[in-house]
């Protein structure tokens, strides 16, 4: 009996990478992609003087982008990263970082 269920994962493990693959071969406009996320910046050096953001200045971004892949290597990503800084006047800023991508991997 065990050995049946050993088979049976295996045979199951295959059919879903040939059926993902044909998927992936099937597809040959651009895809859609995106990320979410957070950030905490260390240290903030300007003008000559060096602040610790975790200890001094408390400040926390959160970047959020979307990826558009065409059928090449390359891809155009844009990323918007809103940030809020608690020390002084609490301001908050809004960073854009647009962006071409070159898929170098495999």
């Amino acid at each position: 009996m065990r050995r049946a269920w050993i088979v049976l994962a295996v045979l199951a493990t295959t059919l879903a990478g040939k059926m993902s693959l044909a998927q992936a071969q099937e597809q040959k406009g651009p895809t859609l992609g995106g990320h979410i996320g957070f950030v905490l910046p260390l240290v903030t050096h300007s003008g000559g003087q060096t602040i610790n953001n975790l200890a001094d200045q408390f400040s926390i971004g959160f970047p959020v982008g979307i990826t558009v892949k065409g059928s090449g290597r390359t891809a155009f990503d844009l990323e918007l990263v809103p940030q809020i800084n608690t020390a002084g006047q609490r301001l908050t800023t809004l960073t854009v970082h647009p962006g071409l991508v070159w898929n170098v991997g495999l």
